[in-house]
């Protein structure tokens, strides 16, 4: 009987102990998420990027890193950078780099900006590819890293995200 007793009580301690784990790793996830979003929100106002408030995108691109991603990228940017609830912001330490990257229409887009300090690799939200943010309500809701490969099928997917 006492045995019983003891074999119940274990186990509901190792449910119980399993649960608050769970807990604090949601709790952890909840947290990392919201730190996220503030160093996002820095980022933008820093920026002066103007997201709009139901559904928007910021597509960033580093100019130093995967050079098939990034050339993919700019070509996307050149072509698309009048899409209106899509921003891109285009990063590198070298403002020089930056502005030889562009036609001088694409350089002076309302939605194309061009942070030429690296405040993106400072909130580390962009490393060697670029990379686009969903966000709903001024809340990150998805983080795509964008290649070469997927250029394509991740522009389409935006597009859909926006006008759906």
């Amino acid at each position: 009987m006492k045995t019983n007793l003891n074999l119940s009580f274990l186990n509901s301690l190792r449910i119980n102990i399993v649960v608050l784990i769970y807990f604090l790793t949601f709790i952890g996830c909840v947290q990392n998420d919201s730190e996220f979003n503030k160093k996002f929100v820095n980022f933008t106002n820093e920026l002066s990027v103007d997201v709009i408030d139901s559904a928007s995108v910021v597509v960033i691109v580093p100019l130093q890193g995967c050079g098939s991603c990034i050339e993919t990228w700019l070509n996307i940017i050149e072509k698309n950078g009048n899409e209106a609830q899509i921003m891109f912001v285009v990063t590198s330490y070298y403002k020089k780099h930056i502005l030889n990257s562009f036609s001088d229409t694409v350089k002076f887009s309302d939605n194309i900006f061009l942070d030429t300090t690296g405040i993106a690799y400072r909130y580390n939200l962009v490393d060697i590819s670029p990379k686009a943010y969903f966000l709903k309500h001024n809340t990150i809701i998805k983080v795509e890293v964008l290649d070469a490969n997927n250029s394509q099928a991740v522009y389409n997917e935006m597009k859909a995200f926006l006008y759906n």
